[in-house]
C-alpha cells in the first residue's frame, strides 16, 4: 500500500515537473506611435454595389493626403482644390492594421474607413451612395 502511495506521488510530481509545450506569442495590436501624413498613390472608384470580382475599377485622377494625429482627433484631408479640417475617429485595432474613421464636413462630406497597416500602407475607402472610392498610398511620419 505505501508502495503504492509512493509511486503514485512520484507520478504526480513528475506530471506536474513537466511543462506545456511554448505557445507562439501572440502579435500585439498595431498602434500608432507618431503623427503620420498620408499620401495617395493610387485610387479607383466602384459602383456602390462594389467592383465585380477580378475588375480593378475605374481609376480616379483625384489625389489626396491626410494628416492622421497617433492617438486620433483633430487633423486635415488634402484633396486636389485644398484643404479642410477632419476628425480621425480610431476604432479598435484588428491585429496588424490601424483602424479609423475620417470625418469631414466643410467642402466634402466624408465618412471613410482609414486602414493603416504595419509597414505604413493604407487605405482609405469612402462609401457614397453612388460609388466606393478607394485610395491607397504610404504614410510617412509627420516632420519627414
Amino acid at each position: 500500500m505505501l508502495r503504492t502511495l509512493l509511486l503514485a506521488t512520484a507520478a504526480g510530481l513528475v506530471a506536474c515537473a513537466v511543462s506545456p509545450p511554448d505557445q507562439p506569442a501572440s502579435t500585439p495590436p498595431f498602434a500608432l506611435t507618431t503623427d503620420v501624413s498620408c499620401n495617395a498613390t493610387h485610387s479607383v472608384r466602384c459602383p456602390a454595389t462594389g467592383c465585380v470580382h477580378g475588375e480593378a475599377g475605374e481609376p480616379m485622377d483625384l489625389p489626396i493626403s491626410i494628416h492622421v494625429p497617433r492617438a486620433g482627433g483633430a487633423g486635415s484631408f488634402c484633396f486636389a482644390t485644398g484643404c479642410e479640417d477632419a476628425v480621425i475617429e480610431p476604432m479598435q485595432t484588428r491585429g496588424s492594421v490601424w483602424t479609423a474613421i475620417v470625418r469631414t464636413n466643410e467642402r466634402t462630406n466624408k465618412n471613410a474607413e482609414l486602414t493603416i497597416a504595419r509597414d505604413l500602407t493604407f487605405t482609405l475607402r469612402d462609401a457614397g451612395s453612388l460609388s466606393i472610392a478607394t485610395w491607397s498610398g504610404v504614410c510617412d511620419p509627420s516632420g519627414s
